[in-house]
């Protein structure tokens, strides 16, 4: 629209608004009789010179409306910055509370873009909806209540490096700062030791594999197995090793993140003890990218105990009643430089469940061949620096008829 006024010489002047050069009378009249080129060059000269003043009237209308903050104007209204909320990760439903009173209607929506220019519609990365969940939706209406402002909820679809939100309600805008979509990362798998023991000799040969479950499906990489102590027991992927401190194993998950390592022989190497610190226990390292990234967490340590291998040495595998012979008690892989106890019994001795009375053992024991004999005997031993020990002479009574079927001490 344009306003007009006359002046004393009949020219109509345009104040502020419009966008179409006027010419005066006078030039209406030069133009029209072609009569001097250099009159119709003038002419042309001053119609550039008023469209120039027009652009430049109609950019200052435009730059009226801007904040000083350079936000652009919604829906006729200058929008105003708000707090732009955290990162928002694919998949996460996160609860956003309108920025004012909500006793008029709101307007939700998302861009793609810098808060104070004009964004894209996000469509479909990032919805919002009333209801924690859903149904989603790019555009919220939220409508009005009582008083106050109203908690909504918006959920990540996709990821967006630069998004912000507008919300519009009559005589208001607010745009939210700028945050970013992250993708999700992959899951994270959890080893676990699957062993069907927790106790081995010195020696002894058993078997031990580790699971992988709620992983990153299709992930490959390698779980190192070992024990705390790295000398208690020793891994190998045959029976017969060589068997050493951890071990390397080649994993595969399959498409929903679960997988299982090759099955790896454990051997006792060294007994364990009460007062280890921290006391012995299978267990596996965690499982990362090449930048560090954790793909599978460490399983938790599986405990363990290694006996030390005590066995009695003699040349005899019968005894008769009243005789006395004589065994001694050997130890390997016990505690170096250790002073320790072993009691000696016989296997089946046992007292009476229904009268408390003592039934006889098969052979009793003592420290000299006269005795005096015992069905329990405490014997000391004190290993050496490699934790081989053996106990003085122990002397064994027959007691009464064991008929062949029951086992020597």
């Amino acid at each position: 629209m344009r306003q007009h006024s006359r002046t004393r010489d009949n020219r109509w002047i345009h104040h502020t608004q419009g966008c179409t050069p006027v010419l005066t009378s006078a030039q209406q009249k030069s133009a029209s009789t072609h009569k001097n080129l250099r009159r119709i060059r003038k002419v042309l000269v001053v119609m550039l010179l008023q469209l120039s003043t027009c652009f430049a009237q109609a950019s200052s209308l435009m730059l009226d409306q801007v904040t000083e903050t350079g936000v652009v104007p919604i829906a006729g209204v200058s929008c105003v910055p708000g707090v732009g909320p955290t990162n928002i990760v694919v998949g996460e439903t996160r609860p956003f509370l309108s920025s004012g009173s909500t006793a008029s209607t709101h307007q939700i929506d998302a861009f793609i873009g810098v808060p104070g220019f004009f964004g894209t519609p996000i469509q479909g990365k990032l919805r919002f909806s009333l209801n924690q969940n859903g149904p989603f939706t790019d555009s919220l209406t939220v409508p009005p209540t009582a008083a106050g402002a109203i908690g909504f909820y918006m959920k990540a679809f996709a990821a967006e490096p630069s998004v912000y939100i507008t919300e519009t309600y009559p005589g208001t805008c607010v745009q939210s700062g700028a945050f970013a979509i992250t993708a999700a990362p992959p899951p994270i798998g959890q080893a676990t030791i699957n062993a069907n023991w927790n106790v081995i000799s010195i020696g002894e040969v058993k078997t031990v594999k580790v699971d992988v479950n709620y992983g990153q499906p299709n992930f490959g990489g390698t779980v190192v197995l070992k024990e705390r102590h790295f000398d208690r027991v020793g891994f190998s992927l045959t029976p017969d090793g060589s068997f050493s401190a951890s071990l390397s194993l080649p994993i595969t998950l399959d498409s929903a993140g679960k997988g299982s390592t090759a099955s790896v022989y454990v051997k006792g190497l060294k007994a364990t003890q009460a007062n280890d610190s921290p006391l012995a226990a299978l267990t596996t390292l965690a499982v990362t990218t090449s930048n560090g990234t954790v793909r599978i967490e460490p399983a938790a340590p599986w405990r363990i105990e290694v006996l030390s291998t005590a066995k009695f040495l003699s040349n005899w595998y019968a005894i008769g009643v009243g005789s006395v012979r004589s065994v001694q008690l050997e130890v390997l892989g016990a505690r170096a430089n250790f002073s320790d106890l072993y009691n000696v019994t016989e296997k089946n001795f046992r007292t009476s469940l229904n009268q408390g009375n003592p039934i006889e053992p098969y052979v009793t024991f003592a420290t000299s061949p006269s005795g005096p004999f015992y069905s329990v005997l405490n014997m000391p031993i004190q290993t050496n620096g490699d934790g081989y020990g053996y106990t003085q002479l122990i002397y064994v009574k027959g007691m009464r008829d064991s008929d062949g079927s029951n086992p020597q001490p």
